[in-house]
């Protein structure tokens, strides 16, 4: 594939709404993804927080939980609903043995880290984009989450 050919490519992935986008032909292969806006990828020290210690120290991966896909309760007006931006592993903490980012009562401002989503080993992190209290969380630590799940719910100030 020439670079007139992909920068075409690009710009038409660009000016569309397509969020991912495979092709392959030969032995070119292109993977192009989009990141939702205002989602800035965190590179993180620590080990997976789903890695764990095998008996035999081999680190093995647990199941991934698929959260239940029942519709989140209504938020109230004025509260701010966090979506999933892709498919991922939700995880409240940064590993395993360190506390939650946030639980339910803290308050938060934008920029508050929020939660991570693991996906292909690329950890993003998602930070508050308001002013508030968490008011719930709609899935569990661990749980494997669908674009667009609502994942917490925050109450504004």
């Amino acid at each position: 594939m020439g670079l007139d050919r992909l920068k075409s490519v690009i710009a038409l992935v660009a000016d569309s709404t397509i969020v991912e986008l495979k092709y392959s032909e030969g032995d070119t292969h292109i993977s192009l993804v989009r990141r939702a806006e205002g989602v800035v990828p965190s590179p993180l020290p620590t080990p997976s927080p789903a890695a764990e210690a095998a008996g035999d120290g081999a680190p093995r991966e647990p199941t991934p939980r698929k959260a239940e896909q029942a519709p989140p309760p209504a938020a109230s007006d004025g509260d701010f609903v966090v979506v999933a931006p892709m498919a991922s592993i939700f995880h409240r903490s940064p590993s395993p043995t360190a506390p939650p980012f946030v639980d339910v009562g803290d308050g938060c401002e934008p920029g508050t880290k929020l939660c991570i989503l693991e996906a292909m080993k690329v950890f993003t992190m998602l930070d508050s984009e308001c002013a508030g209290t968490i008011a719930e969380f709609y899935v569990n630590d661990g749980d494997e989450v669908q674009i667009d799940q609502p994942l917490i719910r925050i109450r504004r100030r």
